[in-house]
């Protein structure tokens, strides 16, 4: 899924908010992945409440990437399947695996909700 697009580079960047926006500009590297790295930092994920992240994987795949299949299981995984590239097709397919979920934790004292609340991730 990070690697499937041009989405920084062409006119659909995944990210939604002005903080997003202005940290991806500081990063070094490949924006494209970094970008969607921030793009999950947009929405709260907490375990077993991962409807909102993945509306907005299939809604940006939907906008963003039309070569792409995508499609939500029974279990509620997001599958996304693109066709080999000409010549290609005679090659093994490949999978790649993540989690959508993120551990919730704080520190004593922090006033955060992780059903609402997105992260702001910080460049030290």
């Amino acid at each position: 899924f990070f690697f499937a697009d041009r989405g920084v580079e062409g006119t659909m960047e995944p990210l939604t908010r002005p903080y997003t926006k202005a940290l991806l500009k500081e990063l070094q590297g490949p924006k494209t992945i970094w970008a969607y790295m921030l793009m999950m930092t947009e929405v709260p994920r907490p375990s077993h409440k991962l409807d909102g992240i993945r509306k907005r994987i299939l809604e940006h795949v939907a906008e963003a990437m039309p070569q792409v299949h995508a499609e939500v299981d029974a279990a509620g995984n997001v599958l996304l399947r693109k066709k080999a590239a000409p010549g290609m097709e005679h090659l093994p397919g490949i999978c790649i695996q993540g989690h959508l979920d993120m551990v919730t934790t704080k520190v004593d004292g922090l006033e955060f909700d992780f059903e609402k609340q997105a992260i702001e991730p910080k460049i030290q």
